[in-house]
């Protein structure tokens, strides 16, 4: 009977995930950037694992927790948690590595001390986030993470998830075959394609800009359609630097270049340096760039 009520407990928690993954996305611009996927499943998760917790209590659902590949992991995420005192008592991501030992003075690979932290917030307010660097199993890199944490009784319940982040290989990559793609089809199918936020031209944090040499009007901007239309010539970064007209320039001197300056990135929502390779194709030039934090 208590086997067949877990089942139960499962199977709904399971449903409610489905449901919820059917639902029609109706802003279409904030659900296409990687990170906001990647914030709504792993929020999805964490309500999932707080209800199991709640309805199934700790002896059930720390078990299940601990299950790799388990009800409640989902590609890299997995529900990751500690008792008020540290004591890691549930890792989706490897059961055996920190389970059973306690985690306080644990820092990230910046020194960080993450695990401190969300214990005060827990204490504090009940819940919390953090952010700190960590190996990534499936890609096996180091890499920044985002970690949502609820506290249920005795127990902080958390899911994170990791934040994408194009590196200079994949700029420089992705501006070459932009630059082929606007030689091979011709402005109208490649903007089209450039502008197609779900497209083969948009990777994580990485994208392709367009701007007019001589008219200065920007042709594609996927993660701000809104720029689209209008005039670039005197846009500046956040510290007052004119960007566009010094790509312009030199474009039209050299007829390629980079620049570095700060930026939103549309998947952290966050203000940060950026480092953009730039190169004039006829009267265009095409633009992509990578954050350097």
């Amino acid at each position: 009977m208590k086997r067949q009520i877990i089942y139960t407990l499962i199977a709904a928690a399971c449903s409610a995930q489905v449901a919820l993954a059917a639902t029609p996305l109706t802003s279409p611009r904030a659900q296409d950037l990687p990170e906001r996927v990647e914030a709504r499943q792993a929020t999805e998760l964490l309500n999932r694992a707080v209800t199991f917790l709640q309805r199934a209590g700790a002896d059930v659902a720390m078990p299940i927790f601990n299950t790799k590949g388990g009800p409640f992991t989902d590609g890299d995420l997995y529900v990751f948690v500690l008792r008020k005192d540290g004591v890691v008592t549930a890792d989706g991501s490897e059961p055996t590595a920190l389970v059973g030992k306690n985690a306080k003075d644990l820092r990230d690979a910046g020194g960080r001390p993450f695990v401190a932290n969300m214990l005060e917030g827990a204490a504090k307010s009940g819940e919390g986030q953090v952010e700190f660097e960590w190996l990534n199993r499936v890609d096996n890199r180091l890499e920044l993470k985002h970690l949502s944490y609820r506290l249920v009784g005795d127990y902080i319940v958390s899911v994170g998830y990791y934040i994408p982040h194009g590196t200079a290989e994949q700029a420089k990559a992705l501006l070459e075959r932009a630059v082929e793609a606007l030689r091979r089809d011709g402005p109208g199918r490649a903007f089209t394609q450039f502008n197609n936020p779900h497209g083969a031209y948009v990777k994580d944090d990485l994208y392709v800009f367009v701007v007019g040499v001589d008219d200065g009007i920007f042709y594609s901007s996927p993660m701000s359609p809104g720029y689209v239309g209008t005039n670039a010539t005197d846009l500046r970064d956040a510290a007052g630097k004119p960007i566009i007209r010094e790509m312009v320039d030199q474009a039209k001197e050299k007829g390629l270049g980079s620049i570095d300056y700060v930026w939103r990135n549309p998947v952290s929502n966050k203000v940060e340096n950026k480092h953009t390779l730039y190169q004039r194709v006829d009267r265009w030039l095409l633009g992509v760039g990578y954050y350097t934090r």
